[in-house]
C-alpha cells in the first residue's frame, strides 16, 4: 500500500466518520429494541451515541484525512458475559476497517494497539458468514474460542434488522466469543 497510514488515538472531530464506517461495515452492535423498520440513519445515530460514550477507548486509522479503520476496547468492567464467570475482564468495542483497505494489516496494528499494556482478561465478540471474521487476529493475539454462539445466535437475538448484511435475506452468521486470559 502506498497511501501513508496514521495511526492514533481517536477523537471527537472523528465521530461521524467512524459511525458512517461502523454503519456500512457492520452495521451496530448497539441494540435496544428489534425495529424492522431501521434504517442507516437511525443506526449512525445509535453510533454515535455509543461512540460518544467511549471514544477515549478508540484508536483509528487515517488515510490521507480519511478513517479507514477503527477498534475500542472497554475499560475494566465486572459483568456476567454470556453466562461465562470472567470477574474482571475488557471487552473489545467496534472494531472494523473499510473493505478497500482489509488485508493490509490494519485491523491487525489497531487491534495490538488497543491490547498493548493490557493484562486484563479480554473478551471479544467476533462473527462472520461462514467463520469469525477476526480468527486470525484472534489467534495471533493469543485468544481462544471460549463459546460458540452457533450460526442463528443473531437472528433468534434481533440482531439481524441492524446488521450490514439486512435486508439481504441471510438470517444466519457464525458467533463465538473469544477470551485472552488475564496476564
Amino acid at each position: 500500500m502506498k497511501d501513508e497510514i496514521i495511526y492514533r488515538k481517536a477523537t471527537d472531530n472523528d465521530i461521524s466518520q467512524m459511525s458512517w464506517l461502523i454503519t456500512k461495515t457492520i452495521g451496530t452492535c448497539e441494540i435496544s429494541k428489534s425495529d424492522l423498520s431501521i434504517n442507516d440513519e437511525d443506526i449512525i445515530t445509535i453510533n454515535k451515541n455509543h461512540l460518544i460514550e467511549f471514544l477515549s477507548n478508540y484508536f483509528v486509522a487515517e488515510i490521507e484525512g480519511k478513517i479507514v479503520g477503527l477498534f475500542g476496547i472497554s475499560d475494566v468492567i465486572d459483568k456476567e458475559y454470556y453466562g461465562m464467570s470472567l470477574k474482571s475482564h475488557r471487552e473489545f468495542l467496534y472494531g472494523c476497517v473499510d473493505e478497500k483497505y482489509q488485508g493490509c494489516g490494519i485491523g491487525s496494528k489497531l487491534f495490538q494497539m488497543c491490547c498493548e499494556h493490557i493484562s486484563d482478561t479480554m473478551v471479544c465478540e467476533s462473527w462472520g458468514k461462514n467463520d469469525v471474521n477476526m480468527k486470525p487476529i484472534l489467534e495471533k493475539n493469543g485468544f481462544f474460542m471460549a463459546q460458540d454462539l452457533g450460526d442463528d445466535f443473531y437472528y433468534n437475538n434481533g440482531y439481524c434488522p441492524y446488521c450490514c448484511e439486512r435486508g439481504k435475506g441471510c438470517n444466519k452468521c457464525k458467533a463465538q466469543i473469544w477470551v485472552r486470559w488475564k496476564r
